[in-house]
């Protein structure tokens, strides 16, 4: 999980980014963030990551609030 956040603050497109919700247990983390881009459209991010699964959606909006 650290290396995404990494990549996120390291990036050359996003602007800045919000952690909405992290949870984390035994063998197991949930993480949604916010991030605006440089262009100033928006992106969200949900992440379940296990020892025996993984999910993720993406949720893209330009400046204007078009997905």
């Amino acid at each position: 999980m650290l290396k995404k956040l990494r990549l996120l603050e390291s990036s050359r497109v996003v602007e800045k980014f919000e952690i909405l919700d992290f949870k984390q247990g035994e063998g197991f983390y949930f993480l949604r963030i916010k991030a605006i881009l440089k262009n100033g459209n928006k992106r969200r991010i949900k992440e379940y990551v296990s020892e025996n699964d993984y999910s993720y959606s993406y949720h893209w909006q330009d400046n204007e609030g078009s997905l």
